[in-house]
């Protein structure tokens, strides 16, 4: 099938005309200014993944498919490995095995300090001043540090103000920390529903929800970028009115640093942290950061917070001595010496960063690649699978979260296994939705297209299924228009029927 594009949606083409998806995938990786890139990171084959395919699909293509790099769209779950990690890491590993306790003070990066290697790299990616920053920890502990320093009820204001679709561990960071500061999070906790569907928020819901609750609310808490929706909140404007009615704010950037622009100290954010192992791919249960405006660690306006000895003096922290002189800025917040092995794995992937001119350098490419997915999306998909992540470019980042339609009872679950099967990784989030991310480092158009190639198929299947033809032959493939019509059809039939699915929530979308 060809895709028609519409200058809106694709007018980086520079064309309105039908093309062949594969041929402008290729064109764009064939001019891509980060193509090189991709090289810097390990990606799994379809057989790593998969195992052994099976005689039809080895017989694609030359007949080497399991060879080929799979299509690892989850960079917003987990991203891939630098080649140069393992590099870093082993040669800490070295020093550890030559030099032992000495390796804290001697080498390329004694570990006494090894912090201030990943420090300015951090703050440059998040729009900080490199004493506003500190790498420590994870992200839920950040979050209690800030809450700490930056939820200051007094009197009638004690609230903390959230999305009703935060992250989990956000929900229960709050709730944790109010029960521990006397509060009831039943009351204390303002759950601002999104207006634009069941997902996506206006910027006007939260700046409403805190006018209307302007003497209660003592802090906001919010996603930057939402994890199920991948929606950019206006950060600005959610700070600027946040500090009117005497607020503070924190933004929880898990799924924005390394992948949207962010400017924290000129927004005036109060506080801010996030985790690597996304799209920064510092790895499972990597090092995470921690912002802290420079007004909050200075002066009159410096704020009480919780710490440990590798946030004392560094002239003066060995002496053991009962007195704490903090370091100056985020450093100040510090519990206790950072893991090494984590620290150098960031480092190799700020590093790709910093080369790659930073988020400016990466963001055309995301754009890019968003608008090139999303007009694949609707024109192989329109009808059968919604896009919930807003179509502004200046309300997203890479990722694109897709539901299924409300006239058939697809279940998105068994759609994500047998994208899988096939060497497609994406993720599947509850209630019925796949999240797909092509990272401009390392993601090819090429990616994108294979993708929807595959989720079509995938989809394809399950219509077959809910039609329930009885057939369990694989679906031959590629399936022309007439049939691909014919299936929605049956498929809708049944689902209308009840004969199988999953249920239609009331918004339109199907629920699990």
């Amino acid at each position: 099938m060809s895709v028609k594009l519409s200058a809106e949606d694709a007018s980086f083409l520079a064309c309105a005309t039908e093309v062949d998806p594969r041929v402008v995938s290729s064109m764009w990786d064939a001019v891509d200014y980060m193509r090189d890139r991709r090289k810097g990171f390990c990606i799994p084959t379809v057989r790593n993944l998969c195992g052994d395919l099976g005689d039809e699909e080895e017989s694609k293509g030359d007949g080497n498919e399991g060879e080929r790099p799979c299509v690892y769209l989850c960079g917003n779950s987990l991203g891939l490995q630098p080649t140069s990690t393992r590099k870093f890491v082993l040669r800490e590993l070295d020093k550890w095995a030559s030099k032992g306790v000495m390796g804290h003070f001697e080498g390329d990066l004694p570990w006494v300090s090894i912090e201030k290697s990943v420090q300015k790299l951090s703050a440059d990616l998040v729009g900080a001043k490199e004493e506003e920053v500190a790498v420590m920890n994870s992200l839920t502990c950040n979050i209690h540090f800030l809450l700490v320093s930056l939820y200051r009820p007094v009197g009638a204001r004690v609230k903390i103000l959230i999305e009703a679709s935060a992250f989990g561990s956000d929900y229960i960071a709050v709730a944790t920390h109010l029960q521990h500061r006397g509060q009831d999070p039943k009351e204390a906790i303002v759950a601002v529903k999104p207006s634009r569907g069941e997902f996506v928020y206006r910027t006007e819901d939260f700046l409403e929800a805190m006018e209307k609750e302007r003497d209660s609310i003592a802090c906001v808490l919010l996603g930057a970028v939402n994890y199920l929706s991948g929606q950019l909140l206006d950060v600005p404007a959610i700070t600027k009115k946040a500090h009117e009615i005497g607020a503070t704010v924190i933004f929880d950037c898990a799924h924005a640093a390394g992948n949207v622009p962010l400017s924290l100290h000129d927004w005036g954010v109060d506080g801010a942290c996030w985790c690597s192992y996304k799209y920064l791919n510092a790895g499972p249960g990597g090092i995470a950061g921690l912002f802290i405006h420079e007004k909050h660690t200075e002066g009159e306006q410096a704020v009480t917070r919780l710490a440990g000895w590798w946030a004392h003096n560094g002239e003066t922290r060995f002496r053991m001595e009962h007195t704490f002189d903090p370091l100056p800025g985020a450093a100040g917040f510090q519990c206790s010496n950072p893991p090494v092995l984590q620290t150098v794995a960031l480092l190799a992937s700020l590093e790709i960063f910093r080369d790659a001119g930073g988020l400016k350098g990466l963001r055309q490419k995301t754009e890019r690649q968003a608008v090139w997915l999303a007009a694949l999306v609707k024109d192989q998909l329109e009808g059968v699978v919604d896009a919930i992540t807003p179509v502004d470019l200046k309300e997203r980042g890479c990722q694109l979260s897709l539901a299924g339609s409300s006239s058939f009872g697809l279940d998105f679950q068994k759609v994500c296994q047998r994208l899988e099967k096939r060497g497609v990784v994406v993720d599947f989030r509850k209630p019925n939705m796949i999240r797909a991310a092509p990272t401009p480092l390392y993601n090819t158009y090429e990616d994108c297209w294979r993708f929807v190639e595959a989720l079509k198929r995938a989809v394809a299947e399950e219509l077959r299924d809910i039609a329930g033809t009885g057939s369990k032959k694989p679906l031959d493939w590629p399936i022309n228009d007439a049939e691909w019509e014919g299936l929605k059809e049956k498929a809708r039939a049944a689902a209308a029927a009840g004969a199988g699915g999953v249920a239609v929530t009331a918004n339109g979308h199907t629920a699990s």
